[in-house]
């Protein structure tokens, strides 16, 4: 990702319904080509930006179509 981070996914996704169970691993990724999304939100110019970050996705499709999730 961007030449210089990577993502690392591991475990379960699936299409229909649209089910993902994922561990991620989110090493030295530049966001601030991001920075254009949060400007009008927050009051913050950024320079330079790295983010690292360690979680769990949880998704899953209901009868109804939408998704929920933790």
């Amino acid at each position: 990702m961007n030449n210089t981070g990577s993502l690392q996914a591991s475990g379960n996704l699936g299409i229909s319904p649209l089910r993902a169970d994922l561990d991620l691993d989110l090493k030295a990724v530049d966001v601030l080509p991001l920075q254009a999304y949060f400007t009008e939100q927050i009051n913050l110019l950024l320079t330079r930006t790295e983010a690292n970050a360690k979680g769990r996705l949880y998704l899953e499709q209901g009868a109804d179509g939408k998704l929920g999730g933790g």
